[in-house]
């Protein structure tokens, strides 16, 4: 081979040494990154002091300013995962709910609100989610918003969170 073509293979087999190193590289930090994304959670917890608890995990080795290794990021999930089961121990489930509804019969195209109390007063999450046995009859909304469809009688089932159904009856007419 002339010395001139040695010269451009050999470039290229630099050129491509370089690409795979960066790629290798950026693969790894992307591996890590995806490990972090997988774990990092943004949102505040507060624990029984009512103190706040930072769950955002750092990666970094704070002695020498490298990725941490997959024990060291393991270790610092297992303290966030402490502290935010900690902070869950005041989480308090729904025990029951009431269903609220001023007049259990309407008129087709009219609407009404149901409402619901729910118990204990401080319960954690006391979202309830409404769904009818008969959408035909009676629509209603994922806030409670009953619409009369059609004449006849159907029933609107309320479920909480935790699975405490109740049911209420609803009557169409014209």
């Amino acid at each position: 081979m002339s010395k001139g073509i040695k010269i451009v293979v050999t470039f290229l087999i630099i050129i491509l040494l370089i690409l795979f190193v960066v790629f290798f590289f950026s693969r790894k930090n992307s591996e890590y990154s995806e490990k972090v994304k997988n774990i990092r959670t943004e949102e505040k917890k507060k624990d029984d002091n009512n103190s706040t608890i930072d769950t955002d995990i750092d990666i970094e080795d704070d002695e020498n300013d490298e990725i941490d290794t997959d024990e060291e990021i393991e270790e610092d999930v297992n303290v966030v995962d402490t502290a935010v089961d900690d902070s869950l121990s005041n989480y308090v489930e729904i025990d029951d709910f009431d269903l609220i509804l001023n007049n259990n019969n309407l008129k087709i195209a009219s609407t009404t609100y149901l409402t619901t109390r729910v118990y204990p007063y401080n319960a954690s999450n006391y979202k309830i989610s409404y769904v009818s046995s008969n959408n035909s009859i009676a629509k209603v909304s994922k806030n409670g918003m009953i619409t009369g469809i059609g004449v006849g009688k159907c029933y609107i089932i309320a479920t909480s969170n935790n699975g405490i159904s109740k049911q209420i009856k609803i009557v169409v007419t014209r």
